[in-house]
C-alpha cells in the first residue's frame, strides 16, 4: 500500500492540491478533505481509516490520499502516521506565514466566529479582534514554520518530504505539479488534464443587516451570509443582540501596521531557519502587505423577499430611505418595525447608546455597603496589590518573567508603563480632535468641550461642539491651543475613540494588575497639557471596595517637555487617603467635601508628595501608556510653550465583573 499525506499547512492551498487529485485516476482520495482521523478521531482498527476513502487501500494501484493540513501540529498524529504499514510520502505546502496567518483569521470569522459558534450563540463575550488572536492563539494562526518542519523531517525523513510553494504552484503551475510528479514517481501529465481550482480564499465576512423586536420581546437578527442568501437568528435577547454586534465591529478587516510588524518580528527568525532547512524563503511585499477583507453588502431586496415569504404575517408596507442617516425604515403590519443598517458608523451609534443604557442601569443596581450613612473600610476586600502579602502572590502566578517584573513594579512603585496603541490609531485619534471636532469637518450633537474661553474672556466655561463650529476659524484656532481642555467620555460620540477605549492591549495590561477581566469606563480626551492640580483618582470617584480602579494616560504624540507633560509622584499609593476622605470613603471624596476640605486635600497631597518621593514628568513616544494606581499622586506640570500640543487618551478602568462604581448611591451633602 502507498499513502500520500498533505500534513499541513491551513490556508495554503491544500483545497486545491485535494480536487486536483480527486479529479484524477491515479490518486485514492478520501471522501472529503481533512478526515482528522490521525489526530481526533484516532481509531487501532485501521479498517476504519480505510473506509475513509473512495477505494479499498488494499486494492488501489496508486497513492491513498489524506490531506489534512492540522496534522502537522501534533507530533502524536505525525507518529501514528509513521507507523502505518506501507509506503508514506509527505506534502507540506507553505506561503508567506504573515498572508497565511491573516487568511486563517478572515477563514474563521466567516466560517464560525460570525454564526455565533465561539461564543455559545452570541451568549457571552467573544474577543474578535486580530490583536486578541496574535496574543492569544499565536500557535493556531501564527505558528512558527521551523520548529514544525523539523519535527517532520525528523520523523519522515527528508527524502520523503516534498515542499511547495503557494505562490509558485500559481504563478508556475506546470513546472510546480512537474515537481510532484517527480517526487511521487508518477507520469508528469498526471495533473496537466486538470486546471488548477479558484481558490478558497474568503474575502467576504457575513454581516449583521437587521434586526427587530418580536411579539414575545425578544429579537430577530438578519445576516447577509452572501451575496444571495440571509440567514435568520430568531428568540435572542437583547444581550445576545449586543453581544452579536459588538463582536461584529472588532472584526480586523485590514491589520493595522503595529500588528503587521509585530509579525514581522516574530517571523525574523524562523524564516532564516527555514531558508537553511528547505532552502525556500519569503520576501516581504515590496509595498508592504496589503491584507483586506469586506463584509457581504446588504442585499435588501433579498431581505424583503424573505420577510414577505414569512408565515409569521410579516408583509413590507412600506419602506423610505433617509439619504443623511444612511439607514432605511421597513414597516410591517402587526406594528412591527425593522431597522436595516447600511452603515457601520450609524450601527456602532446604535449601539453606543445601548451601552450607556446598560451602563447606567448598572449603576443604578449597585450595592449599597454602607450601614446608617458609615461605610466600612474592610481591608480585606481591596485588591491583592494592596495586601500585605502581594510579593508572594506574584510568586505564584504563572507569568512570563517580564510581566512578574512589572507586577512587582507595580506594588512598588504605583505604576507602570506599556505600549497600547499603534502610532497609525495614534494619528487618527489626533485628527479627529484638529479637524472634525475644532476645525468643524463633522457635527457631534450635544458633545461638550470643556475649559474653553474666548481671547477677551476671563472665566472658562462648557461649549457644545456645534456651536464652536459657528466661530471664525481663527477664534478656534486661538482657543485650542490657549486654553487647558478636555472632552468627557468622547467614546460615546466617536466610533475611533471608542475602539481605542476598548483597545485589547490596554485591557489586558489592565486585566494582568487586576488579575480579573477589566473594562474601560470613563474617558477624557486632551490636546493640550491640563496642568492639573496634583490629586489622586480615587479622590474623583467612589469605589468601593477601594482601590478597584486603575488610570491609564495614552500618549497619542510624542511627548515634548515644554509641552506641560503629566507629572506623577513614585511609591506615593502608598499614602493612601487622606483623612477627611478615609473615615467614610467613598461617601466622602473631593467631589462631596466643601472648597476648605478640598484647598485642604491639595494642600496635604502635595506636602507628603514630595517630602516622600521625587517629582517625574512623563516624557514617553506615541502610544505609549502609564498605568497608575487609584491613590498615586499625579498631575499635569505648566505648559511652558503653549504652541506645542500634548494630545493624550486617559481610561479608568475597573474590574469588568465587579460593581464598584457607587457614583449614583452615593447621597449627595
Amino acid at each position: 500500500m502507498k499513502y500520500l499525506f498533505g500534513i499541513g499547512l491551513e490556508k495554503c492551498g491544500t483545497s486545491s492540491m485535494f480536487t486536483l487529485m480527486k479529479n484524477s485516476k491515479l490518486f485514492n482520495t478520501t471522501l472529503s478533505k481533512e478526515t482528522f482521523f490521525f489526530n481526533k478521531h484516532y481509531d487501532d482498527n485501521i479498517e476504519t481509516f480505510f473506509k475513509l476513502f473512495q477505494n479499498d487501500p488494499n486494492t488501489f494501484n496508486g497513492y491513498s490520499v489524506d490531506i489534512t493540513p492540522s496534522y502537522i501540529h501534533s507530533p502524536l498524529a505525525l507518529k501514528r502516521i509513521s507507523s502505518l504499514p506501507g509506503e508514506k510520502k509527505i506534502i507540506i505546502m507553505f506561503r508567506d506565514p504573515v498572508e497565511r496567518g491573516y487568511s486563517h483569521y478572515i477563514h474563521d470569522l466567516t466560517k464560525h466566529i460570525s454564526f455565533g459558534e465561539r461564543s455559545d450563540n452570541f451568549c457571552k463575550h467573544h474577543n474578535a479582534t486580530l490583536e486578541f488572536q496574535l496574543k492569544q492563539n499565536k500557535n493556531k494562526y501564527f505558528p512558527l514554520y521551523a520548529p514544525l518542519v523539523k519535527r517532520a523531517l525528523d520523523i519522515f525523513g527528508r527524502s520523503n518530504i516534498h515542499i511547495i510553494s503557494l505562490s509558485e504552484l500559481i504563478d508556475k503551475p506546470k513546472q510546480t505539479l512537474e515537481s510532484l510528479s517527480n517526487f511521487l514517481r508518477i507520469e508528469s501529465s498526471a495533473f496537466h488534464k486538470h486546471s488548477l481550482p479558484h481558490s478558497n480564499e474568503f474575502k467576504h465576512i457575513p454581516q449583521f443587516i437587521a434586526q427587530w423586536k418580536q411579539d414575545d420581546g425578544l429579537y430577530t437578527l438578519a445576516q447577509q451570509v452572501n451575496f444571495d442568501s440571509i440567514r435568520t437568528y430568531p428568540n435572542f435577547t437583547y444581550q445576545q443582540v449586543c453581544n452579536a454586534l459588538n463582536q461584529q465591529d472588532q472584526y480586523d478587516l485590514r491589520p493595522n501596521e503595529q500588528i503587521l510588524n509585530a509579525l514581522r518580528e516574530h517571523y525574523e527568525k524562523d524564516l532564516i531557519q527555514i531558508k537553511e532547512l528547505l532552502g525556500l524563503s519569503f520576501q516581504t511585499p515590496e509595498n508592504g502587505y496589503d491584507l483586506s477583507a469586506s463584509f457581504y453588502p446588504p442585499n435588501f431586496s433579498c431581505l424583503e423577499r424573505l420577510k414577505n415569504s414569512d408565515r409569521s404575517g410579516y408583509r413590507i408596507k412600506q419602506a423610505h430611505s433617509n439619504s443623511q442617516t444612511r439607514s432605511t425604515i421597513v414597516s410591517f403590519f402587526k406594528s412591527k418595525t425593522l431597522q436595516l443598517v447600511r452603515s457601520k458608523e450609524n450601527n456602532s451609534v446604535s449601539r453606543r447608546k445601548q451601552k450607556q443604557q446598560l451602563k447606567q442601569e448598572k449603576l443604578k443596581n449597585a450595592k449599597d455597603y454602607s450601614r446608617n450613612g458609615v461605610w466600612p473600610k474592610s481591608p480585606e476586600l481591596r485588591p491583592w496589590f494592596d495586601q500585605p502579602n502581594a510579593k508572594q502572590i506574584i510568586k505564584q502566578q504563572h507569568l512570563s518573567a517580564e510581566q512578574k517584573q512589572q507586577l512587582n513594579d507595580w506594588v512598588d512603585n504605583g505604576y507602570i508603563i506599556a505600549n497600547v496603541l499603534s502610532g497609525e490609531t495614534c494619528d487618527r485619534l489626533r485628527e479627529e480632535m484638529d479637524k472634525d471636532i475644532w476645525e468643524g469637518r463633522k457635527n457631534y450633537p450635544n458633545l461638550e468641550v470643556i475649559g474653553v474661553r474666548r481671547e477677551d474672556e476671563k472665566q472658562t466655561y462648557k461649549l457644545l461642539q456645534s456651536e464652536l463650529r459657528n466661530m471664525p476659524l481663527k477664534e478656534r484656532q486661538w482657543m485650542a491651543r490657549n486654553n487647558n481642555w478636555r472632552i468627557h467620555g468622547l467614546d460615546a460620540y466617536s466610533e475611533l475613540f471608542e475602539s481605542a477605549a476598548a483597545s485589547s492591549t490596554a485591557v489586558d495590561v489592565a486585566s494582568m494588575l487586576f488579575n480579573e477581566d477589566a473594562s474601560a469606563g470613563f474617558t477624557l480626551s486632551f490636546g493640550v497639557g491640563s496642568e492639573q492640580k496634583l490629586h489622586q483618582d480615587y479622590a474623583q470617584f467612589h469605589i468601593y471596595p477601594r482601590n478597584y480602579l486603575i488610570g491609564c494616560w495614552i500618549a497619542l504624540e510624542d511627548i515634548h517637555p515644554d509641552s506641560g507633560p503629566l507629572e506623577y509622584y513614585p511609591g506615593t499609593h502608598k499614602l493612601g487617603y487622606w483623612e477627611g476622605h478615609d473615615h467614610n470613603y467613598p461617601q466622602s471624596n473631593l467631589r462631596t467635601g466643601t472648597k476648605e476640605q478640598q484647598a485642604a486635600y491639595f494642600q496635604w497631597l502635595q506636602e507628603r508628595s514630595s517630602t516622600m518621593s521625587e517629582r517625574k514628568e512623563l516624557i514617553i513616544k506615541k502610544g505609549q501608556a502609564i498605568f497608575w494606581h487609584a491613590c498615586l499622586a499625579h498631575g499635569g506640570s505648566k505648559r511652558v510653550n503653549k504652541a506645542l500640543t500634548r494630545h493624550s487618551l486617559v481610561l479608568h478602568f475597573v474590574p469588568k465583573h465587579y460593581n464598584v462604581d457607587k457614583r449614583l448611591i452615593i447621597k449627595a451633602p
